[in-house]
């Protein structure tokens, strides 16, 4: 991991969209880092002190249901990496995240998170959209999940009605 000054932390927050003071506040604990290609960010069942504000840079996500896909942050769109475990009084982690390019990020601790995001709007905004957006994914996997069952068991219901006749 390279580790950046300060002012460069600083820099990166207000091109992420952070206002002057937000920057500041989150600035105080943060550090700027890039991520070479392979850093396991969070392992699956692990815990990680860290939270990590990616703002450019590939991460592939695992869980342990075999999904994986790909999440591309950039300073326009950044994306925070261990939110769930630190919201959760150190829940382990439901992901594998890895960088599949070199990934630049913001890294605060763990610990700092909820007093971060009541100082940032900024902040708010990101762990609250990635956290809708989650739970929307969910609820369409479940509903395509029910739909796939219910069709499984229409099947067996017909399949009984022609070997009942």
């Amino acid at each position: 991991m390279r580790l950046f000054k300060r002012q460069s932390t600083l820099e990166a927050l207000r091109m992420a969209g952070f206002a002057q003071s937000e920057s500041s506040q989150v600035a105080r604990y943060a550090k700027l880092s890039t991520l070479q290609t392979g850093y396991e960010l969070t392992s699956l069942g692990g815990y990680s002190s860290e939270v990590y504000l990616l703002v450019s840079g590939t991460v592939l996500v695992a869980k342990a249901s075999s999904d994986a896909f790909e999440l591309e942050a950039s300073f326009d769109k950044p994306v925070v990496i261990g939110e769930i475990s630190a919201l959760r009084d150190r829940l382990y982690s439901v992901a594998s995240v890895t960088a599949v390019s070199s990934v630049t990020a913001i890294v605060f601790p763990a610990s700092k998170l909820v007093e971060l995001i009541d100082a940032s709007p900024r902040l708010s905004g990101i762990v609250l959209s990635q956290r809708s957006a989650r739970l929307y994914d969910m609820t369409e996997a479940l509903k395509e999940q029910r739909i796939s069952q219910w069709t499984a068991y229409e099947s067996y219901l017909e399949a009984i009605y022609r070997n009942a006749r």
